[in-house]
């Protein structure tokens, strides 16, 4: 008969950090039948050496894990079923005793294979996490993380498979909210005919829309993950660095004017309005600016101005003349 008595694991998943709690269980020497299932919580008060056996309270813990715990022998068939996997899955313990784990809440093939290869990997690495898209009894799907940990016991036999599943509906539906809302947004941005470019604090740049790329004549893949300062003539890096360090919570926005040099060596001028985003301790995370060409505004003022000085000293001429 061999025993396995496990421990908690932390592992992480989406921005949380979650308790897997390893099953204690026997097998026969079929290795099929389960005859008990126990469960040691480390803490400040009592260690997993320390805890006395007690099977009810231990059996009472575990029925009140949140998370979903499912103990499979070696073959991959489902030997115990926790009270968190009847709340996730809707199946019970009878539903599910001796079935397949692979084939389990899927009849996707490419879900299948998934599992095999997280049995895999765990029997080879120790442990294997993944996300999968599973249904439920009453038929409804849900984003499932799942993390899987091959047990031993203390002299390295091999006695099957403990694992976790935390439903992350939710956090994949925001996702696929605000991937939406950026699609969205960026059609919007492209079709706007000033120019769009994002940058981290770096000054890398992380996102340009079609009319800068057109503006230098260049894709946007050519344009991403260069740095905004290329594109300014080296006399002015130093100016333009101090501005962009200039910027605060409390004066995120700013104006900036300045050349820019083109791949033909041609001096422009643009004019832009910057803003400075920052997380909720203060920390710079990236800039957003908004820009135009000015040049022709610029040539066509110091053209005034030459005219007008011109003028002036014809003016001045006349007088003395």
């Amino acid at each position: 008969m061999l025993t396995c008595l496990g421990k908690p694991s932390l592992f992480t998943g989406g921005k949380k950090s979650h308790t897997c709690f390893f099953v204690l269980y026997s097998l026969t020497e079929e290795g099929d039948s389960p005859e008990y299932f126990r469960m040691v919580i480390e803490s400040p008060v009592m260690s997993s050496t320390q805890a006395p056996v007690n099977a009810p309270l231990q059996n009472l813990l575990l029925d009140n894990i949140r998370e979903s715990v499912i103990g499979l022998n070696l073959n991959g068939r489902i030997s115990y079923w926790s009270a968190g996997a009847v709340v996730l899955h809707g199946w019970t313990h009878e539903d599910t005793q001796d079935m397949l784990w692979r084939e389990f809440g899927t009849s996707s093939e490419e879900t299948i294979a998934l599992a095999d290869k997280m049995l895999e990997r765990a029997y080879n690495t120790g442990s294997s996490q993944e996300v999968r898209h599973l249904r439920r009894k009453d038929g409804s799907f849900f984003y499932a993380e799942t993390v899987v940990h091959f047990m031993r016991d203390k002299v390295g036999n091999s006695v099957g498979y403990a694992i976790c599943d935390r439903d992350i509906t939710p956090q994949r539906q925001l996702a696929e909210e605000l991937r939406s809302v950026e699609e969205c947004y960026r059609s919007i941005v492209e079709e706007q005919e000033e120019l769009i470019c994002r940058y981290n604090k770096d000054l890398v740049l992380t996102f340009v829309n079609r009319a800068y790329a057109e503006f230098w004549d260049k894709t946007s893949e050519d344009l991403v993950g260069t740095s905004l300062l290329e594109l300014v003539p080296v006399s002015e890096r130093d100016r333009m660095r101090r501005f962009y360090r200039s910027f605060t919570p409390e004066n995120p926005n700013r104006r900036v004017e300045h050349p820019v040099l083109t791949s033909d060596g041609a001096i422009l001028f643009q004019l832009w309005r910057d803003r400075a985003f920052f997380d909720e301790s203060g920390e710079l995370l990236f800039f957003q600016s908004v820009g135009r060409d000015i040049t022709a505004l610029r040539t066509a003022e110091a053209a005034m101005l030459d005219a007008g000085e011109r003028e002036q000293r014809r003016i001045g001429q006349d007088i003395h003349d």
